[in-house]
């Protein structure tokens, strides 16, 4: 093999697959909606990255069997942690000691937060069962198990 042209650095790591007559990339996409809503997770990314951000590949769980095409655009969301109303005021649970945890959590109301929307992305490479997006912008860092659905 011969590397004649690069659109970026070639690192230690990356890897070369063939590109089948006919699954070479469009030079644009036309970005768009889906045309039913469809909810998915980002199940794995193209660096050994605990978190990424804009312009990184994430692998979604959705592919063409779903209806996925290219060029659709997603919202990327993360649960936001449960709340509980105790005495002493607001607390994330996730903040709760060992000895709280075992002895059945903090005492109060729990408070269910909504899902908290964290970036965006855009499919531009549909399999049958899974996909590939490119993160096109972030508030937060995304992370693996971040769920996708309507903007």
């Amino acid at each position: 093999m011969s590397v004649l042209d690069v659109k970026q650095e070639i690192r230690q790591g990356d890897r070369l697959i063939p590109a089948a007559d006919g699954q070479s990339l469009p030079a644009f996409f036309m970005m768009r909606k889906p045309e039913q809503p469809l909810a998915g997770t980002i199940i794995d990314t193209t660096s050994d990255l605990r978190e990424f951000s804009s312009w990184d590949i994430v692998v979604l769980n959705k592919g063409q069997q779903d209806g996925l095409k290219a060029g659709y655009m997603f919202s990327i969301s993360r649960q936001s942690p449960t709340v509980v109303d105790s005495s002493r005021g607001p607390v994330y649970m996730s903040d709760a000691s060992k000895y709280q945890k075992i002895m059945g959590g903090i005492d109060g109301d729990r408070i269910e937060m909504p899902k908290e929307q964290i970036g965006e992305l855009m499919v531009f490479k549909v399999a049958e069962r899974t996909s590939f997006a490119i993160v096109t912008g972030t508030k937060k860092p995304i992370r693996v198990g971040d769920m996708i659905g309507d903007l």
